[in-house]
C-alpha cells in the first residue's frame, strides 16, 4: 500500500510542478514590462521592481510552501497506512490465537469424554 501511495504521489508532484511552472512562466511573460513600487515601512522608501520578479519570487516560495505541505500530509497517511497494518497484523494473530486456543479446548473435551466413558466402562 506504501508504495502505491508513493508512485501515484510522485505523479501528482510531478503534474503540480509542470503546472505551476508553466503558471509563474505564463504570468511573468504577460507582465514583463511593467512595474511596481514597494514601499518600506520603516523608511518610508520606495523601490521600483519589475512585476516579473516579483512573481518569481512568489512562485519559488508558494512553491516551496507547498512542498512541505504535501509532505507533511503525505507524511500523515504514511502513519495512517503504518498504523492500519499493525491493526490487521494483530487482528491475525488474536484470530490464530483464538482457534489455537479452540483447537486446544477441543482437545481436552475429547480426552475428558474418553476417560469419562472409560469410567463408565469400568463402572458397569
Amino acid at each position: 500500500m506504501k508504495d502505491f501511495l508513493n508512485k501515484n504521489m510522485k505523479a501528482i508532484y510531478i503534474v503540480l510542478a509542470i503546472i505551476v511552472v508553466c503558471d509563474i512562466l505564463f504570468f511573468t511573460y504577460l507582465n514583463k514590462g511593467l512595474t511596481a513600487e514597494i514601499i518600506y515601512t520603516p523608511g518610508g522608501a520606495t523601490k521600483t521592481t519589475m512585476t516579473s520578479g516579483i512573481i518569481l519570487l512568489m512562485g519559488f516560495y508558494g512553491t516551496v510552501f507547498g512542498i512541505i505541505l504535501m509532505k507533511i500530509r503525505e507524511s500523515s497517511w504514511i502513519q495512517a497506512i503504518k498504523k492500519e497494518s499493525r491493526n490487521v497484523e494483530k487482528a491475525e494473530i488474536e484470530s490464530k490465537e483464538s482457534s489455537e486456543r479452540i483447537k486446544l479446548l477441543e482437545n481436552k473435551i475429547n480426552t475428558l469424554e474418553i476417560a469419562l466413558k472409560e469410567a463408565l466402562k469400568e463402572k458397569s
